[in-house]
């Protein structure tokens, strides 16, 4: 259990430590966020069942979109409202927790951060 765990903390790691929870809130046994000056991770839980996901919407360009675990590219698309849809996220062969990695082309700012 220890080798497993240390492990998957080299690949994902990043996704945990130096990052902040958020920027929104999580969804019990679904889905969580974590985030660091232009990178936002997205932690799928065995709980979320699908293989697209819609990130609400955050200012910057999406400058690239991968699944942290397997290094693979993954297709999205930047809908008029400003919210991200992320496709084709293998729910078959992940870990309990799939993690995604959003990186854009500036520090993360959310809609909820400007109602502040």
């Amino acid at each position: 259990v220890l080798k497993e765990t240390g492990d998957w903390l080299n690949k994902a790691g990043e996704s945990i430590y130096g990052t902040t929870a958020g920027p929104w809130d999580p969804v019990d046994r679904q889905y969580g966020f974590t985030c660091k000056a232009n990178r936002i991770y997205v932690h799928l839980l065995e709980g979320y069942r699908g293989t697209t996901f819609i990130l609400p919407a955050v200012n910057g360009r999406v400058v690239a979109c991968y699944d942290m675990l397997t290094k693979r590219k993954l297709s999205y698309t930047v809908n008029t409202d400003k919210t991200i849809t992320i496709r084709n996220i293998d729910r078959i062969s992940n870990h309990p927790d799939r993690i995604l990695k959003i990186v854009f082309d500036q520090n993360i700012t959310t809609d909820h951060d400007s109602h502040q």
